[in-house]
């Protein structure tokens, strides 16, 4: 089997539809499906095609075009649905940041087999781990989207419609995803070159034609492939990595049984090991510009384990039917599986790479001489020395990422220019605070970190609604604009995001400097002028000029 890797660069929001509903709040999948990428190259590609070849590529099965899955920033990792498998214990810190603590996630159906697992669950309640994606190195990826409002236009009095206000959740822009197209080796050669006709500039997703679905495609040189050498073992487990959509006789069915998924005789499925939910959803073909059937599918992360008959041998046959996708509408990315993953194999997870962040928790920093200022000053001149610019680069991007924050927040809540957010952003105040924070621990990056996001009234903490309001619970009082949201996901605030991003910094030696060097970018005017939505951001910009050279 062949593999060709491709990165897609959002450089508008993309809107990928969850359902095909139109009432009710409009929510968007935070990934891009294998359908639509099929579509994309079927756009282009179909009436060049003789009926054989069109039927081989789009139609056989056997050019499976996968999901595109969200990127990790700075190591160029794939990240995958979370197994549903893992658990945590509720109100345990399970992360620092992006990086995931190994020790303090579980699988929960092998606590019976974990002494110490088996107390604690007596006395405290597991938590499913949900709605995130993972790298193979214990680091945990959330999309960023934003929401948007919009309003029909009435051509006769141009204005706006009555009683035609929506909205639309989208894909942030600027995000990066990588999506591969599997190839059987019968394909021939003629056809695989012809699949290169998906790179270039491309529009996805709904209302392509209103500042939405502009990416870029680009194919990779270096072909990776997310399955590691397998393990033959009896015991089979089946982590999906995309929605399963099954048949028995010819009708659909959300009951993994072995023969369904074309298991030898004698294969048990293990109900109380597997972990599942199902969805249905129907796909809006845009060349015949209708729904398709209604497709009923077991959804992505789901995990599913099997005991293979005692006496089977044929593993290489089997993983390779299985590599191939399960199930029905595998052209279209569905039915892929990592077969006995590494990081389920244990009770805990078993990264491939340990990262030191992922234990930054536990680590201890060692202490310098007390009452030596000497020794403190020349620190300090060789960390600047060494360091540089590298901070204030750092913060200028950070503050640009939090400018269009702050801009999708005031679309979020669908105010026009000059309408003030509710409730009161950050004001200077707050990044005085941050500044002087920032000073005051210079030498100490872990305290500033502590309180900025671990303490309980760290500066960026965002508890619940009733703490922010209440005086007597010793939290800062409204929270001082950090819970405003930009998105309908629970994390989706600046106080979240600020903390993500400042999470990957905080254990250089420069760190608070980066503090400083972004307290000082949130008390220019810049900020003020974002937060009434005067002045547009960079990406508003480069669509402008873009914009500006399409007309010339």
């Amino acid at each position: 089997m062949k593999t060709n890797q491709y990165l897609l660069t959002l450089r508008q929001p993309v809107i990928i539809s969850e359902q095909s509903a139109s009432v009710g709040a409009h929510q968007s999948l935070d990934y891009i499906k294998g359908s639509t990428l099929l579509g994309l190259l079927a756009s282009r590609l179909y009436k060049k095609l003789s009926a054989d070849e069109a039927f081989l590529v789009f139609h056989s099965g056997k050019i499976r075009f996968n999901d595109a899955l969200p990127m990790l920033k700075g190591n160029a990792q794939i990240a995958y649905p979370v197994p549903m498998c893992l658990h945590s214990f509720k109100a345990e810190k399970y992360a620092d940041g992006q990086a995931l603590f190994a020790d303090k996630i579980f699988d929960i159906s092998k606590v019976m087999t974990d002494a110490t697992l088996k107390e604690s669950i007596r006395e405290k309640q597991p938590v499913q781990l949900r709605n995130f994606y993972i790298t193979m190195d214990g680091m945990r990826i959330s999309p960023d989207k934003e929401h948007t409002l919009k309003t029909a236009i009435d051509p006769e009095q141009n204005r706006a419609r009555d009683a035609q206000l929506f909205g639309y959740e989208a894909l942030s822009a600027g995000q990066v995803f990588s999506f591969s197209i599997d190839i059987d080796d019968d394909v021939p050669n003629e056809l695989i070159d012809k699949l290169s006709a998906i790179v270039g500039k491309a529009h996805l997703g709904r209302s392509r034609s209103a500042q939405f679905g502009a990416v870029d495609i680009e194919q990779q040189d270096s072909v990776q492939t997310s399955q590691a050498t397998i393990q033959s073992q009896q015991l089979l487990t089946l982590w999906l990595t995309s929605d399963m959509q099954l048949q028995n006789n010819g009708q659909p069915t959300l009951i993994p049984e072995p023969q369904v998924l074309g298991m030898p005789e004698g294969t048990t499925w293990i109900t109380e090991a597997s972990f599942l939910r199902t969805r249905r959803y129907s796909m809006y073909n845009a060349y015949r510009r209708h729904y398709d059937k209604e497709c009923q599918v077991i959804s992505r992360g789901s995990v599913l384990r099997y005991q293979l008959p005692s006496d089977f041998v044929d593993f290489d046959t089997l993983y390779q039917n299985l590599l191939r996708g399960i199930g029905i509408q595998t052209e279209c990315g569905l039915g892929q599986v990592w077969i006995n993953p590494e990081i389920l194999s244990s009770t805990h997870p078993s990264w491939y790479t340990q990262d030191n962040t992922a234990n930054i928790a536990h680590a201890t920093s060692a202490a310098q001489p007390k009452n030596s200022t000497l020794v403190s000053t020349l620190l300090r001149k060789q960390q600047t020395a060494e360091v540089g610019t590298k901070p204030r680069q750092i913060a200028a991007d950070i503050f640009e990422k939090l400018c269009t924050k702050i801009t999708q927040a005031r679309r979020f809540q669908g105010l026009v220019r000059g309408m003030p957010l509710e409730p009161t952003p950050p004001s200077r105040t707050q990044f005085g605070r941050l500044k002087e924070l920032a000073n005051h621990h210079r030498s100490d990056v872990n305290q500033l970190w502590q309180n900025l996001s671990v303490n309980k009234n760290a500066m960026l903490k965002i508890g619940t609604e009733q703490d922010r309001d209440n005086r007597q619970s010793g939290s800062s009082y409204k929270s001082a604009g950090w819970e405003i949201k930009y998105a309908p996901s629970t994390h989706a605030s600046l106080g979240q995001f600020m903390q993500d991003e400042l999470a990957t910094h905080k254990t250089k030696s420069y760190f608070a400097y980066i503090v400083a060097e972004l307290a000082i970018l949130g008390l220019s005017d810049a900020w003020d002028d974002y937060c009434i939505g005067i002045r547009p951001t960079a990406n508003e910009m480069q669509a402008m000029a873009k914009q500006r050279e399409e007309q010339a």
